[in-house]
């Protein structure tokens, strides 16, 4: 019986090692699934430990599912995926918007919530990576665009 070999012309001018995403990457995409996690256990700790009695009430419902995101996000960016990474820059920058802000009125109110300021301090290296992963996941993803045509 004879063996198959699929044709090889047009593999020579791609690199299947620019498909792997790079270090940067895999870091940023851990860097937010880190905070995505923080988020979501400030979200927890709001939900379980804190009555509200005016609009913050929102505040827990909004950051656990936002966590979520996070975290799937940074595990999909991780990967070396554009629209994840690009996504998660996003999602990253908004809700560090979210953390400093939460961290100032708890700050204001007169409380000490040490979470909150872990999630501003995590988040904000998260939101610091994300960017400098963008163009390693552009090229991998472009690579592998290659690899599937």
């Amino acid at each position: 019986m004879e063996t198959f070999d699929a044709p090889r012309e047009g593999t020579d001018e791609i690199d299947f090692a620019a498909a792997k995403p790079g270090i940067l990457v895999v870091i940023a995409g851990i860097a937010q699934i880190v905070a995505g996690a923080t988020m979501f256990a400030q979200g927890v700790q709001l939900l379980t430990m804190f009555i509200f009695y005016n609009w913050l009430w929102i505040l827990p419902y909004l950051l656990i599912p936002l966590g979520l995101l996070q975290m799937a996000l940074g595990a999909t960016a991780s990967l070396g995926r554009d629209w994840a990474t690009i996504g998660a820059l996003i999602v990253t920058w908004l809700v560090q918007l979210i953390a400093l802000a939460f961290a100032v009125w708890t700050i204001l109110q007169g409380g000490i919530l040490v979470l909150a300021y872990v999630w501003v301090f995590l988040n904000g290296i998260a939101a610091l990576v994300a960017p400098m992963a963008v163009p390693g996941a552009l090229r991998a993803s472009a690579a592998r665009r290659k690899l599937y045509q």
